[in-house]
């Protein structure tokens, strides 16, 4: 495997984990409506992760659409949770800011 893409499949991981982690703090707390929006983007941005890691790994042929939707969602969800001022929310926008980086780097 080269290191490209073993640094896109390292940020999808953890994209994923960090998304689905944030994801599942809405069903141990009640959600803020404000916060609503935040919280879907960030389970479709972790399904959206993990499809794009199995094509990245089998080197699909499909791999390039994916890439380019996975860090469109990664985008759209990072933006959504920078709205909020929590250590949850910086986190995942963190964790999306950097997975969208090595999808469109992996583009390239």
């Amino acid at each position: 495997m080269l290191p490209r893409q073993q640094h896109v499949l390292n940020a999808l991981a953890t994209c994923a984990g960090i998304c689905d982690q944030y994801a599942a703090s809405a069903l141990l707390d009640p959600v803020p409506t404000t916060y609503q929006r935040s919280y879907r983007l960030s389970r479709d941005c972790a399904d959206v992760c993990r499809l794009t890691a199995a094509f990245v790994a089998r080197e699909a042929e499909h791999m390039p659409q994916l890439l380019r939707t996975c860090a469109e969602l990664c985008q759209a969800c990072a933006a959504a949770c920078a709205q909020f001022d929590t250590i949850q929310h910086r986190l995942c926008a963190e964790a999306c800011r950097r997975c969208e980086d090595a999808c469109r780097v992996a583009l390239i």
